[in-house]
C-alpha cells in the first residue's frame, strides 16, 4: 500500500513540475496589498532579464532577504512582459 501511495505522489509531483516548465509559475497577485511599495525602477530593470536573448544560455538569479518582495516584483515584471517565470 505504501508503494502505491509513493508512486502516486511521485507521478503527481512530476506532473506539476512538467506543467510549471510549460506554463511558468504565474503568481496571481490581483490587487497589491495596502502596504505594497511600488518599485517601478526595479521592475523595469528586471523586465529585460525575462526577455529571452537568442545568443544567451544563462539563468538570472534574484536573491535577497526573506520577505522583501522578490517574488512579487518578479511576478509583476513577468506579467508586464507577458511571460511566466
Amino acid at each position: 500500500m505504501d508503494l502505491i501511495i509513493t508512486e502516486c505522489r511521485r507521478r503527481y509531483n512530476e506532473h506539476v513540475l512538467f506543467n510549471t516548465f510549460l506554463t511558468g509559475s504565474k503568481n496571481t497577485l490581483r490587487k497589491p496589498p495596502s502596504n505594497f511599495i511600488s518599485r517601478e525602477e526595479i521592475v523595469n530593470k528586471i523586465k529585460p532579464m525575462l526577455t529571452p536573448q537568442p545568443d544567451s544560455s544563462f539563468y538570472q538569479v534574484i536573491s535577497g532577504s526573506h520577505g522583501v518582495g522578490k517574488s512579487t516584483i518578479v511576478s509583476q515584471a513577468a506579467r508586464e512582459v507577458g511571460r511566466g517565470v
